[in-house]
């Protein structure tokens, strides 16, 4: 037979993967690359969209429609650029280049980074990847919206010093150097035999850890529930965080005693709670009333802070323990410990069903995956 040309003896539909152009042909023709044939005897191949394509020759399902090379599949029917990446008007997606990104999946170009920001590489997905250039750091390095006015580029202050790009915030000048002036890229050594008591400092004259400026250029401890480290700012001393404490002139601060909390904020005391037991969760380290964990949810420790969920195509009742007590949903069995799943002779049919197999078809696996054709009688 000839390449591409199967030779069929006597009337016969064309098999899957192949069509019959003219009538009275005696040859199925393969299907092209980026082409198959779903159905016998079709006189024509469907053709794949707009940048699918198939790996060879006599593709029978839709399913063998894959994106062409540098593609990313958006859905069933679009191939299109990933994050990153533009379309170059060639059949082709490329990186975005350094100074630009692209947080969506389309053919779109990619967007340029606010002025005094850039990126450290190419092919950057979000406009978190615009970073600050060399002396200026990020002003509120948590908000990445460019319409958001204090999300600038702002220069270094007094004590700190930049000197790379791409960064969201500054360095501090370290004991025995000191900063006197905004936008410094480095930082200046004291003369000999002077030093600094600390990091980040404006002067000589900056405080030790653990104390802050007071009148007259005189240190002060830091007062109970807060502390100061050389890294922290100059300006006062820190609350210590949630769950936790210190002493009168502390550098650091004490996480509270097990089953015990506090709220943050400069507090020095931990109270002592109670903690949930199985099935039951509170949001919060606190003297709440504990709740029971919610339908399709399990708690199967004490003292949790919220429930776990079951897995997919599977539920609980309120106030489960284990995720064994997860039933399986209408139509799925139990593959294992605890996964659900489509039993013997039942496919999933991509909504949330298993379905029984049509007529020649079989499937002889507990899985999600489909049916399976039974061979073809020989005569």
């Amino acid at each position: 037979m000839n390449f591409g040309d199967i030779n069929i003896q006597g009337c016969t539909n064309c098999p899957l993967g192949t069509a019959i152009g003219t009538t009275g042909s005696t040859a199925c023709q393969l299907c092209g690359v980026g082409a198959y044939a779903d159905q016998r005897g079709t006189t024509s191949c469907s053709s794949c969209p707009q940048y699918f394509t198939t790996s060879g020759m006599g593709s029978i399902s839709y399913d063998n429609c894959t994106c062409i090379p540098t593609f990313y599949r958006q859905n069933s029917s679009t191939c299109s650029c990933n994050v990153g990446k533009t379309f170059n008007g060639l059949d082709t997606c490329v990186s975005c280049n350094i100074g630009y990104y692209k947080d969506q999946v389309s053919l779109a170009a990619c967007t340029q980074c606010p002025q005094y920001f850039t990126t450290a590489s190419t092919g950057s997905t979000s406009y978190a990847d615009c970073n600050c250039i060399p002396t200026f750091y990020r002003k509120d390095a948590t908000t990445y919206k460019p319409t958001v006015s204090n999300d600038a580029c702002t220069n270094c202050p007094l004590g700190y010093f930049q000197a790379q790009t791409g960064s969201t915030n500054c360095n501090a000048c370290g004991i025995g150097s000191y900063a006197n002036t905004p936008a410094s890229s480095s930082c200046t050594a004291c003369p000999a035999f002077a030093t600094t008591n600390l990091q980040a400092s404006v002067t000589i004259d900056d405080c030790p850890e653990g104390m802050r400026p007071s009148v007259y250029q005189n240190c002060t401890d830091c007062p109970a529930g807060t502390y100061r480290k050389d890294s922290v700012s100059l300006s006062d001393c820190q609350a210590c965080p949630a769950n936790s404490y210190s002493s009168p002139g502390a550098t650091i601060c004490t996480s509270c005693p097990a089953q015990s909390y506090n709220t943050g904020s400069g507090t020095n005391v931990c109270s002592f709670f109670t903690p949930c037991p199985v099935s039951t969760y509170k949001p919060t380290l606190s003297n709440d009333a504990c709740v029971n964990c919610p339908l399709g949810m399990f708690g199967n420790t004490t003292a949790m802070t919220s429930c776990i969920s079951c897995n997919t195509y599977s539920t609980s009742q309120t106030g489960a323990s284990d995720i064994y007590e997860c039933v399986c949903d209408a139509t799925f069995v139990r593959k294992d410990y605890s996964t659900c799943s489509c039993g013997l002779g039942y496919a999933f049919d991509g909504a949330h069903t298993c379905v029984s197999c049509n007529v020649g078809y079989y499937k002889d696996q507990v899985s999600l995956s489909s049916c399976s054709p039974c061979p073809s009688s020989r005569g």
